[in-house]
């Protein structure tokens, strides 16, 4: 929502710019460290794309709160953004 609403108020204050906003890939060794980090709490982990990488953060925070531990959603959360990248905007 607040992405939306930055972008229309750049396009009606700048109509004839844009800003784009771009994600760098995540950081290979980082990526690594969190494989196998959900390899040793027995997690699957698909980072084939952001997008199946978003669909395996939902399903293990969806299970992680399901069970006697919530706050493990959390920690997951933490993992996963670590080999995360700043967006670039230009």
């Amino acid at each position: 929502l607040a992405n939306c609403s930055v972008a229309k108020f750049i396009a009606q204050a700048y109509p004839s710019r844009a800003v784009l906003r771009r994600h760098p890939p995540p950081d290979p060794r980082k990526l690594e460290g969190l494989q196998k980090f959900c390899q040793k709490h027995n997690l699957v982990l698909d980072a084939s794309s952001a997008g199946a990488l978003h669909r395996t953060l939902e399903l293990v925070q969806a299970a992680a709160k399901a069970s006697d531990n919530p706050g493990a959603a959390e920690v997951i959360t933490l993992q996963v953004t670590k080999p995360m990248q700043l967006a670039q905007y230009f």
